[in-house]
C-alpha cells in the first residue's frame, strides 16, 4: 500500500513538472495578423507576430523576382511603417518627464559579405542623472533586417543584446519583468521567404547605484540565401553622463 502511494505521488510530481515545463517554455512567434496592402504602387504582404515580447512585422513583395528595380527601398518602407506603426512611449509615458532626453539613434550597417543584406536599429535613449540610482533606458524604436536583392530571403532572424554596466546593476525588460545579471539577449523566430523583418521593441531599463550607468545595444540580422547566411551588425551605446551638459 505504501509503495503504491509513493509511486502515485512520484508519477504526479513527474506530470506536474512536465506540465510546468511545457507551460512556461519559450514559445515561437504567434501570428496576429496577415494582410495585403499597396506601398508606392507595389503589392506587399504584411504579417504581424508576437515574438516573445517583441511585435515583429514581416514584409514580402511577391513581384520581387522582377528585379531589383521593382523592389521597395528602405526609405519607402520607413514612410509606411511611420504612418502605420507610430512610435509609442508605453508604460513609462507618465514617468518620462522625470528623465532627461531623448538622445535619438539611427544606425544602419551592411553585411561585409553581401551588400544587399543590412541591419538597422532606431530608438531613443533616456536617463536620470541627478540623484541615485542612476538609470539609463531605451524607449521604443525597432530592429530591422532587410534584404535588397532580386529575390526574397530564404529566412531572416534578428538578435538584440542589451549590456548594462555600473555598480550593482539591475535590469528590467519589459517593464516589471526582472532579468538576471546585467545583460539581456532576445533572439527572434526565423521568418521564411520574406524581404524584411522589423521588430518593435519594448522599453528596457537598467539602473546603477552610485555610478554612471552605461547601456550598449548590439543589433544583428542574419539573412539566409539558401544555406548561406550573411550577418549585419550595428552597435549603439549611451551612458548617464551623456545627458549632463
Amino acid at each position: 500500500m505504501k509503495y503504491k502511494l509513493l509511486k502515485t505521488m512520484f508519477l504526479s510530481c513527474v506530470l506536474l513538472i512536465m506540465f510546468c515545463t511545457s507551460a512556461f517554455a519559450s514559445t515561437g512567434a504567434v501570428l496576429l495578423d496577415s494582410k495585403e496592402t499597396v506601398i508606392d504602387g507595389q503589392k506587399v504582404i504584411v504579417n504581424t507576430y508576437d515574438d516573445n515580447g517583441y511585435i515583429v512585422q514581416t514584409f514580402k513583395w511577391p513581384d520581387a523576382t522582377c528585379g531589383i528595380e521593382s523592389k521597395l527601398s528602405e526609405q519607402e518602407m520607413d514612410t509606411f511603417i511611420d504612418a502605420n506603426y507610430p512610435a509609442v512611449i508605453q508604460e513609462y509615458a507618465e514617468e518620462i518627464d522625470l528623465y532627461s532626453g531623448p538622445i535619438s539613434f539611427d544606425k544602419r550597417a551592411q553585411s561585409s559579405q553581401n551588400a544587399y543584406c543590412a541591419v538597422r536599429t532606431v530608438g531613443d535613449f533616456y536617463a536620470t542623472c541627478l540623484l541615485p540610482p542612476f538609470k539609463t533606458k531605451v524607449v521604443g524604436g525597432y530592429l530591422r533586417g532587410y534584404y535588397g536583392g532580386p529575390t526574397t530571403a530564404t529566412k531572416i532572424t534578428l538578435t538584440e543584446t542589451y549590456n548594462f554596466s555600473g555598480i550593482d546593476v539591475t535590469v528590467s525588460w519589459p517593464p516589471g519583468v526582472s532579468v538576471t545579471g546585467s545583460s539581456y539577449t532576445w533572439t527572434s523566430d526565423s521568418y521564411d521567404d520574406t524581404n524584411m523583418a522589423t521588430a518593435h521593441r519594448e522599453d528596457i531599463e537598467g539602473q546603477s547605484i552610485l555610478a554612471d550607468c552605461t547601456l550598449g545595444i548590439n543589433s544583428r540580422a542574419d539573412i539566409y540565401l539558401g544555406n548561406v547566411s550573411y550577418s549585419a551588425v550595428a552597435n549603439v551605446s549611451c551612458k548617464t553622463k551623456d545627458f549632463v551638459e
